[in-house]
């Protein structure tokens, strides 16, 4: 059951799950950062949280997690399974510190492992760096993301320029046509007001 759950994007809830020595018992559930891991009981420093199986290649695959192994060679991540939970593990991505870890062995090139670096409460999510550059990446897309929203923003006041009445209940009132408008119709009546219908 919880394997088809997994399977599916979804969360497990209250289900607890064990990694494969059957020692720590997991969690998937939502969260700030949606579907997350989280600890069902407490972590010590340095064990072994669970496993991430998949295979070396050259070079990432699109639409699969990938981990920089070494310089030329990415670990790509097989889809998260009962036996597998650790591609589940969240990043922190610079809002708090990460608690966990991606480990390699290079004599099992098939297999990394998801370790504690510090305690873990029971409860807490499980939150690991994706490797070098993820966070820029990250950072590089919300910049550009907000770019965008000012662009269209300068565009929407430049296009279809309001007044703020205030008062009680402040309204937006077109500048043209001194007209209530809400947000959701502003360039709608704008359109009309210019007579473009």
């Amino acid at each position: 059951m919880a394997a088809g759950v997994l399977a599916k994007g979804r969360c497990t809830g209250a289900r607890l799950l064990q990694t494969p020595g059957g020692l720590c018992k997991l969690q998937v559930r939502w969260g700030p950062r949606g579907r997350g891991l989280y600890a069902a009981r407490p972590l010590k420093k340095g064990e072994i949280i669970a496993t991430i199986g998949g295979y070396l290649a050259s070079e990432a695959e699109r639409g699969r997690e990938c981990w920089q192994w070494t310089r030329n060679q990415v670990f790509v991540m097989e889809h998260p399974s009962l036996e597998h939970l650790g591609s589940l593990a969240n990043t922190a991505a610079g809002t708090c510190s990460n608690n966990a870890r991606y480990s390699c062995d290079r004599n099992c090139p098939y297999e990394m492992q998801l370790r504690a670096i510090r305690h873990i409460a029971k409860g807490e999510e499980i939150l690991a760096a994706y490797g070098r550059g993820y966070v820029a990446v990250v950072k590089k897309r919300i910049a550009s993301m907000k770019e965008d929203s000012d662009a269209r923003e300068a565009h929407v006041a430049q296009v279809a320029p309001v007044k703020i009445r205030g008062g009680a209940a402040p309204a937006m009132i077109c500048a043209k046509c001194g007209r209530r408008v809400k947000s959701a119709t502003r360039l709608a009546h704008a359109r009309f007001c210019q007579g473009l219908r």
